[in-house]
């Protein structure tokens, strides 16, 4: 089966066709030990998610042996997904070691101290005690408006506004923001 074959190379046929994968057998193995599994379920929703789709989709996939799903506290449904896994380990379906989850840190919360707290969200509407992976959504930060919706900043912007609001700056705000997120895990 091909997979992606990149067009006009003349092996990418022959090697794509010698995969078979699958979402409960492939991964791959970290230098801690650790294992991230190749194929996962996205659980990103329309901005206005239909109430307990995202559930069914979760307890769909792990039934059919995903074990990596990909999820927001942004995407409105963790406390969906958080329910069908442990719906699935209470069921003996699953261990909570077999899942491998991954998070996102929101745009609008770079500022390195709102990092713990954007985490402990996701984690209280998961109702987990831990997840596997914790990603930045965009290297770049969004200011949050009075209107609730995100804007993208100007890139010209200084890294701290007047009114404190802590804005995207070329790679200052990611070089603060990587050890808050290191830490979070070691």
């Amino acid at each position: 089966m091909c997979l992606c074959p990149v067009q006009n190379h003349p092996r990418s046929f022959r090697f794509f066709s010698t995969m078979n994968l699958s979402a409960a057998h492939h991964q791959i193995s970290l230098s801690d030990g650790n294992n991230i599994p190749l194929i996962g379920l996205g659980t990103y929703s329309d901005p206005r998610p239909v109430p307990g789709k995202t559930y069914v989709a979760v307890k769909t996939a792990i039934d059919e042996g995903y074990r990596h799903i990909d999820g927001a506290y942004v995407y409105h449904n963790e406390h969906e997904v958080g329910e069908a896994i442990r719906e699935k380990i209470a069921e003996g379906k699953v261990k909570r070691e077999e899942i491998f989850y991954c998070g996102k840190l929101w745009n609008t919360e770079h500022v390195p101290s709102m990092v713990l707290p954007a985490l402990e969200r996701t984690l209280k509407a998961l109702k987990l005690d831990y997840i596997d992976l914790y990603i930045i959504e965009l290297p770049m930060a969004f200011k949050e408006t009075t209107k609730h919706r995100d804007q993208i900043c100007d890139a010209k912007t200084k890294a701290e506004s007047e009114d404190g609001i802590y804005l995207w700056n070329s790679s200052t705000v990611l070089l603060a923001l990587f050890p808050s997120i290191d830490t979070l895990f070691t």
